[in-house]
């Protein structure tokens, strides 16, 4: 019986539109019970307004993710390297020091 699958969405907020929640949640329902229904995105963000209306009639828990900007490492030898974020960065024991951007 496809009403005892349990359906976790989990939604990237910032690169999908809020228009076509209601289809996408009656689609998943045909599958099963959509049990954990998760909204990641920057909701300081003014594009998030129209998702904000959205969360509250279907359920939908809003998670922060805040927006991650590139990063350009020196590395010990002289060249550097680009990282998706500081905190990525970080965590590569090879790095000397970072600056916001990305390698030319």
């Amino acid at each position: 019986m496809p009403q005892d699958n349990k359906i976790a969405l989990l939604i990237d907020c910032d690169n999908v539109s809020h228009k076509s929640i209601e289809g996408v949640i009656d689609e998943l329902s045909k599958y099963g019970k959509v049990n954990v229904r998760h909204a990641y995105g920057n909701w300081k963000s003014e594009s998030m307004k129209g998702w904000e209306e959205k969360l509250h009639p279907h359920a939908i828990k809003p998670i922060q993710q805040f927006t991650y900007l590139p990063v350009y490492a020196r590395i010990p030898d002289g060249t550097f390297k680009t990282y998706s974020n500081g905190c990525t960065a970080c965590s590569d024991v090879n790095v000397v020091a970072y600056t916001n951007g990305s390698c030319e």
